[in-house]
């Protein structure tokens, strides 16, 4: 089995601080404290712009400090994403590309040289076409969907040992299994 760890942190932009400071006690820093205590653990996270922006603004240096050592130490890869979880396919392009492209300049602004996304999380893992094409043209290499889009009712499993490739892109897909 191919085990890859793929996680999602995200908080609205609008939310009370209140919220995203239980995430960090109950979630982040749990999975910063992880990969500390386990050199050979390596994960992937989406973290999104909007959430990143609070916490620089709640000044929480300590979680940053140390989510930007374990992505310098390559053993937290980040990928690209869209600054406030925007349902991407039901924006117009313009828009799609003013997310990413903001997502992109806060995270550059934080990780500097050490963020070098090639994968790209779609939020929702909303999938559509002209989606994947801008993703693609916009330098990413590789997108993950959930299972869900190979079949809609998960009868007709994607196999976890093939590679996909998305036909409409070029871009390689990485597959969410629900198990």
């Amino acid at each position: 089995m191919i085990w890859l760890n793929f996680l999602h942190l995200y908080q609205p932009a609008n939310t009370d601080f209140y919220n995203i400071r239980t995430a960090l006690d109950k979630s982040y820093l749990r999975l910063l404290r992880l990969v500390e205590e386990h050199p050979d653990l390596k994960m992937t996270f989406n973290i999104s712009g909007c959430l990143l922006e609070r916490l620089v603004d709640a000044k929480e240096d300590s979680f940053l400090e140390r989510l930007k050592f374990l992505v310098r130490k390559k053993r937290i890869e980040l990928t690209g994403s869209a600054y406030y979880h925007g349902f991407l396919p039901l924006l117009p392009e313009k828009e799609v590309i003013r997310q990413i492209r903001a997502n992109e300049k806060i995270l550059k602004n934080i990780f500097g040289d050490n963020f070098k996304p090639a994968g790209f999380f779609l939020p929702e893992m909303a999938y559509s076409a002209s989606l994947a094409k801008i993703i693609k043209k916009l330098g990413y290499q590789w997108i993950i969907l959930d299972e869900i889009a190979f079949s809609k009712d998960l009868k007709n499993k994607p196999d976890i040992n093939t590679l996909y490739v998305d036909e409409a892109s070029g871009l390689k897909v990485v597959c969410r299994h629900r198990e």
